[in-house]
């Protein structure tokens, strides 16, 4: 089974479009991909990939947004997530220690209740600008507590503004069993997806930070 393989099974996967799926096999092989083209990391451009094939399996919840690796906008296989989650339970705490910002636990607390949201209704609803929202969704999508359940609102074929949610809530949404393995498999699991493209301390400080938050 390649690297980021599938948790698929037997169990049927959405509908997607030729293109969707080409991008979710790279997907499926890698692990992880990055957006933009890098000589760094896999990505979705230089495999031929756009942003409505990325979109589309977000919306499919065949892919799990994060900013896991280098702290870039992070599209994760199901199977690398898994190892992910099991290496960050979503029972951990969230308080204003935890987090470096008081707005963090609040704004989770949030998606909690009325998730998805998008960013702007955040704000509004939080009563602070876009910019603090941003980098507390910043902080949350690093140690895996929120992600991207949709599109919200479609701009352009090249953007559309995101709805955020728990990632307990894109997991009661996710279509095909996740199956986590336990913690020592998980870290080998992100250590070989990750360490053909990181070093050995970026990797190790990858699983750390996972553990940690």
């Amino acid at each position: 089974m390649a690297r980021g393989g599938s948790t698929a099974g037997s169990t049927p996967q959405p509908a997607l479009s030729a293109n969707a799926r080409s991008l979710l096999a790279a997907l499926d092989a890698h692990g992880a991909l990055h957006l933009n083209s890098t000589p760094r990391f896999p990505n979705v451009t230089d495999i031929g990939g756009s942003w409505a094939d990325v979109m589309e399996l977000i919306e499919a919840k065949l892919c799990f947004l994060s900013r896991l690796v280098l702290g870039k906008t992070t599209y994760m296989s199901l199977r690398l997530y898994a190892a992910c989650a099991a290496l960050a339970p979503a029972s951990r705490a969230l308080d204003a220690q935890t987090a470096a910002d008081p707005l963090v636990p609040e704004l989770y607390r949030l998606l909690e209740d009325a998730g998805p949201l998008a960013t702007d209704e955040l704000a509004l609803m939080l009563a602070v600008d876009t910019k603090r929202v941003r980098h507390a969704l910043a902080w949350l999508q690093q140690g895996l507590y929120v992600t991207v359940f949709g599109p919200q609102r479609h701009l352009n074929p090249n953007w559309d503004t995101y709805g955020w949610c728990t990632r307990t809530q894109w997991e009661q949404a996710c279509p095909l069993p996740l199956d986590p393995p336990g913690r020592p498999q998980a870290r080998e699991r992100l250590a070989s997806a990750l360490g053909p493209y990181l070093s050995e301390r970026q990797v190790n400080r990858t699983i750390a930070l996972l553990e940690r938050r």
